[in-house]
C-alpha cells in the first residue's frame, strides 16, 4: 500500500498547498490529471515492472494506498471498500473475490459519497477525472484476476491462503 500511498499522498499536499487560496477551494481538472498520472504510474508500475519483463502483481493494494493519497476525495470511499474487502473475505475466505468485489464498489462508493456530500468543491462536474480513474482502476483489477475468475467458476481457487486440497486436514 505505501508504495501506491506515499508519492500520492505527497503530490496532493502540493497540490492542495498550491490551489488552498482557490475561491471555490476546487483543484482544476488538469492538476487532478496530473494527480492521477501520479497514482497511475505507481499501480500500472507495480502490475507491469519492467525489471520483471511486465509480470508483476494484480495491483489491489497499491491501488488503495494510491486512492487513499487522493485525500479528501479517494479517503472515505477507499475506507468504506477496505470494510468490505474484509467483510468479503470474512465470509467466504477467498482474496481475490474481496478484492474484485472491493474494486467494482470502490466507483460505486465514489460516487454515492460525491452525490451525499454537500459541497460545492464536491459537484460530480469537478470531480469527473477522478470517477473516471476510478472506474478505469477497478476495471484493471478485474482485468488482472481472469485466471482467479476461471478459478473461482470450476471451483478451484485457494481459500483463506490454503490451496483446496488441503481443507480436510486441518
Amino acid at each position: 500500500m505505501a508504495k501506491g500511498f506515499i508519492p500520492v499522498w505527497w503530490v496532493g499536499r502540493y497540490l492542495h498547498g498550491i490551489f488552498e487560496g482557490a475561491s471555490d477551494g476546487v483543484i482544476p481538472t488538469e492538476a487532478q490529471i496530473g494527480w492521477l498520472v501520479v497514482a497511475a504510474s505507481c499501480i500500472l508500475g507495480h502490475m507491469f515492472p519492467i525489471y520483471l519483463r511486465f509480470r508483476g502483481g494484480k495491483g489491489v493494494a497499491t491501488s488503495l494506498g494510491a486512492m487513499m493519497g487522493i485525500w479528501p476525495y479517494f479517503t472515505l470511499a477507499g475506507l468504506v471498500v477496505l470494510a468490505v474487502w474484509v467483510a468479503v473475505w470474512g465470509v467466504w475466505r477467498y482474496v481475490s473475490l474481496a478484492s474484485m468485489i472491493a474494486a467494482v464498489a470502490f466507483p460505486i462508493t465514489f460516487a454515492v459519497i460525491i452525490w451525499r456530500v454537500d459541497r460545492p468543491e464536491w459537484r460530480f462536474v469537478h470531480l469527473i477525472p477522478l470517477f473516471v480513474f476510478s472506474c478505469l482502476m477497478a476495471g484493471l483489477v478485474i482485468l488482472r484476476h481472469r485466471g482467479n475468475i476461471s478459478r473461482l467458476l470450476t471451483g478451484t481457487e485457494n481459500r483463506g491462503g490454503k490451496p483446496n486440497n488441503a481443507k480436510g486436514k486441518e
